[in-house]
């Protein structure tokens, strides 16, 4: 009884912080005098996975949309992922293809509705890739009259991993951030992975997170879950509660007896180079005793090195741009192409091989872009802002 009491306070609580206009604009109507809002458009994007990718392993793409405001929307969601990855084992019937991007309309997102699209691909064995290399993805969706299009786009990254952990914790954008990339209103995105090694089925799952004091608490929120869900908060302690999970013992290459929560939350303003969050959660099936994940540490760097895993070696600047977005390079580039958040390509350039080029941004409209850069088998990309 208290279980079930406490469910549906929190989900009381959730959904009114889910409903919260923002930037709302309330007119009368000049016949009746009624208060009219107009309906608001705000859609976001995220990404999760099921387990971390290893070398010859099948790995799965979530990607989650919800609709936060109260205007029924249709658009076009565009997935970009990592030129390390062939095609797809698997992807939603309606997708199409534009090279590395996948392209999935969507009509009449209802509000405060969910969808969650899945995209499975085959991770090359070694030595295609490296233990620690980094695979990363881009999803979007563009809307003009957003009111957070902020999180219209969101980056996937994560390492290639050996082994197979299966309880453990994960941030979006990798293990090094560049400070001058995050921008102030950014959120870190943390997915909690479990699994049900047991011999018997879990009838109740507690997950609970004490964030870092560098982390506002206040701003949390729950982004997509595999399982129903509540979330409480006291203080800087965060309480995921599954009541009825019936979680079965797992079964080895698939999904049964495992399961995902993601949550995002934003930093304090004024972190510093060199500054690190670190972040752990605890699982509790049943009443045994807690299953402590990894702790994943978040370092805010000036650039990454040269040897990091994720091996990128060029930078743009400035951005946000106004003419001209300059591109450099220690290898050679041979082309760069630019691409709208719906993923349509606006630009190709060719570099002719050369480290370094200045491209002509000022006929683009003020907003956010993709941009991708090739070098023989790899490319990657990055959101710049054109003022």
């Amino acid at each position: 009884m208290q279980i079930r009491v406490l469910r549906i306070l929190v989900l009381a609580l959730f959904a009114s912080g889910l409903l919260s206009a923002k930037g709302v604009a309330s007119v009368h109507s000049p016949v009746s005098g009624v208060l009219f809002e107009p309906p608001i458009t705000d859609v976001s994007v995220a990404i999760t996975t099921d387990s971390a990718p290893r070398p010859g392993f099948l790995y799965t793409y979530h990607i989650v949309l919800h609709n936060k405001g109260t205007a029924v929307t249709t658009a076009i969601l565009s997935f970009v992922k990592d030129a390390k990855l062939g095609n797809p084992a698997s992807v939603p019937v309606e997708a199409s293809f534009d090279g590395n991007t996948l392209n999935i309309p969507f009509d009449e997102l209802q509000p405060n509705e969910v969808r969650m699209y899945q995209v499975c691909y085959l991770v090359p064995s070694l030595p295609d890739v490296d233990i620690g290399e980094y695979l990363s993805a881009f999803a979007s969706v563009g809307l003009e009259q957003d009111v957070a299009a902020y999180d219209n786009v969101f980056q996937k990254k994560e390492a290639i991993s050996a082994s197979y952990d299966p309880n453990d914790l994960t941030e979006a954008h990798g293990e090094k951030i560049i400070l001058t990339t995050f921008a102030d209103n950014e959120r870190l995105y943390y997915t909690v992975r479990y699994e049900n090694t047991g011999a018997a089925a879990a009838s109740f799952l507690i997950i609970e997170d004490l964030l870092d004091p560098q982390l506002d608490p206040s701003t949390i929120m729950l982004v997509s879950s595999s399982h129903y869900v509540t979330m409480g908060r006291t203080d800087n302690k965060v309480r995921f509660l599954f009541p009825d999970v019936d979680l079965p013992p797992s079964i080895p290459d698939t999904s049964i007896g495992k399961g995902q929560v993601t949550f995002s939350v934003k930093p304090f303003p004024g972190l510093q180079v060199g500054d690190i969050i670190p972040n752990q959660a605890h699982i509790f099936f049943d009443f045994n005793p807690p299953i402590a994940t990894n702790v994943f540490q978040t370092e805010f760097v000036a650039a990454l090195s040269v040897n990091a895993p994720e091996k990128s070696s060029w930078r743009m600047y400035p951005n946000p741009a106004r003419d001209y977005l300059i591109i450099e390079d220690r290898e050679a580039i041979e082309r760069v192409s630019i691409y709208s958040l719906t993923g349509q390509k606006i630009r190709e350039v060719s570099s002719g091989g050369q480290s370094s080029v200045m491209l002509d941004v000022s006929v683009l409209a003020t907003g956010s872009y993709l941009l991708r850069v090739d070098k023989g088998q790899r490319n990657e990309a990055r959101i710049f802002n054109k003022n």
